[in-house]
């Protein structure tokens, strides 16, 4: 289809890379795609390309697992110390790295992996954000 061959130009990408595309989930924030590529291209202020965007989409995702922490410390009452403590070690943007290589794109987890095995809701959500699983919990 010329439309992918033009936008994989675009985003110096392949085709078969496009495909990652359709897996973030972008529509949450009522944003179509160049809404999208407004918005990374005042971040960094250069031509987007396809990392660009995949790292837009996880750092975002990110922040909504650390916005989830949050609401689930905030939601526990005095009772709940010892999970709130645990729950307070959890640091998503620093536990968790990503290696960005199109579709060898991987996500994992050096920091904590214990207790994000039991809070399997918050690896839902990143999931289902960005299309991929974190790599490296037990559960």
């Amino acid at each position: 289809m010329a439309g992918e061959s033009f936008l994989a130009k675009l985003l110096d990408c392949g085709k078969s890379d496009l495909e990652l595309l359709d897996e973030i989930y972008f529509e949450k924030d009522n944003k179509d795609a160049y809404d999208i590529y407004c918005e990374v291209s005042q971040q960094i202020n250069d031509n987007v390309t396809f990392e660009h965007v995949l790292v837009y989409a996880f750092q975002k995702a990110l922040k909504n697992m650390k916005a989830a922490i949050e609401k689930k410390i905030d939601n526990l009452t005095a009772d709940d110390i010892d999970e709130i403590e645990v729950l307070k070690m959890l640091n998503p943007e620093e536990d968790i790295t990503i290696n960005f290589n199109y579709r060898a794109t991987q996500v994992y987890c050096i920091d904590n992996s214990e207790i994000y095995a039991l809070n399997d809701d918050l690896l839902d959500k990143f999931h289902e954000e960005t299309g991929f699983y974190i790599q490296g919990i037990e559960f």
